[in-house]
Parts: structure tokens; C-alpha cells; sequence
């Protein structure tokens, strides 16, 4: 059940770190947003790989 926060927390970071791309003026801000929303998304994949599939029954 954590991994599964956990992984939502990651997607709703890297989200807001999209959005604050969206509204930058500044090209090296701009670019540190895009790394961290990257790294963000990287640790939710990381977390849903780790969970275990639902067996259906």
C-alpha cells in the first residue's frame, strides 16, 4: 500500500514539475524542471516495477 502512495507522490511531482516548465521564462530553469520531473517519474516507474501484480481470481 506505501509503494502505491509513494508512486502517486513521485507522479504528482514530476507533474507539478511539468506544469512549472510550462509557466518559465528562464531556459536553464526550464531545463531543471524537465531533469527533476524526469528523475520523479524514474522513481515512480521504479516503484510500480516493484509492485506486485493483483492476481486475478
Amino acid at each position: 500500500m506505501f509503494d502505491t502512495i509513494d508512486r502517486a507522490y513521485y507522479e504528482r511531482r514530476a507533474r507539478d514539475e511539468i506544469k512549472k516548465v510550462e509557466n518559465c521564462l528562464d531556459p536553464c530553469a526550464k531545463r531543471a524542471h524537465l531533469a527533476m520531473a524526469e528523475k520523479y517519474r524514474q522513481k515512480a516507474a521504479a516503484l510500480e516495477d516493484s509492485v506486485p501484480a493483483a492476481e486475478d481470481a
